[in-house]
């Protein structure tokens, strides 16, 4: 996560904002508005790892990363 990331959730620019101490961000996607969590580099691939193992399937890489970035940016 980028330096410059909360630094535009301070000044309340890019769908970024700060909730109880965690960095998120605004964005819409087919029409809707969601919030997802904005992770740090380290998190990233435990996050990829676990949408993987939830799906109950094996889904190709586009669509995890797709369904990833309904929660996480």
């Amino acid at each position: 996560m980028r330096i410059a990331h909360w630094s535009l959730a301070k000044r309340g620019k890019a769908g970024y904002f700060v909730r109880d101490g965690t960095l998120y961000r605004k964005e819409k996607i087919i029409g809707k508005e969601f919030e997802q969590l904005c992770l740090s580099k380290r998190r990233r691939a435990e996050a990829i790892k676990l949408a993987h193992q939830v799906a109950g399937g094996h889904l190709a890489a586009k669509k995890t990363k797709e369904r990833l970035k309904l929660s996480f940016t």
